[in-house]
C-alpha cells in the first residue's frame, strides 16, 4: 500500500497576548546577569552560566513555560494551568494567562 501524503498543517496567527507574555517573560529572563538565549531542539530555552533556567515555547493556543521551582514546587500546583513535568525537570506551566 503506497504511503499516504501528509497536507501541512496550516499555523494560525497567535494571539497577541501570548506573544506579548512570552516577549515578556523572555525580557525577563534576559534581565539576569549573564542570563543568554539558545534554541536546542527547536525550543527557546534562556540559560545562566551554561545551565537551562526556562523553557519556552508559544503557539496560536498557548504559551508553555517550563522551569525548576525547588521551593515554591507545591504552591505553583495549586494553580489550574500549572502541571507537573513528565520527565522531573520540575514544574511544567502548560498554559501562561
Amino acid at each position: 500500500m503506497p504511503a499516504r501524503k501528509k497536507t501541512p498543517r496550516k499555523k494560525r496567527a497567535a494571539k497577541p497576548g501570548f506573544r506579548r507574555g512570552e516577549a515578556a517573560l523572555r525580557k525577563y529572563a534576559l534581565s539576569f546577569p549573564e542570563a543568554y538565549e539558545e534554541f536546542p531542539w527547536g525550543e527557546r530555552v534562556i540559560k545562566v552560566n551554561k545551565r537551562i533556567f526556562v523553557f519556552m515555547h508559544g503557539s496560536a493556543q498557548e504559551l508553555r513555560v517550563t522551569t525548576k521551582l525547588p521551593q515554591s514546587y507545591g504552591a505553583a500546583l495549586l494553580a489550574p494551568f500549572a502541571k507537573p513535568t513528565g520527565y522531573g525537570l520540575g514544574l511544567g506551566i502548560s498554559h501562561f494567562p
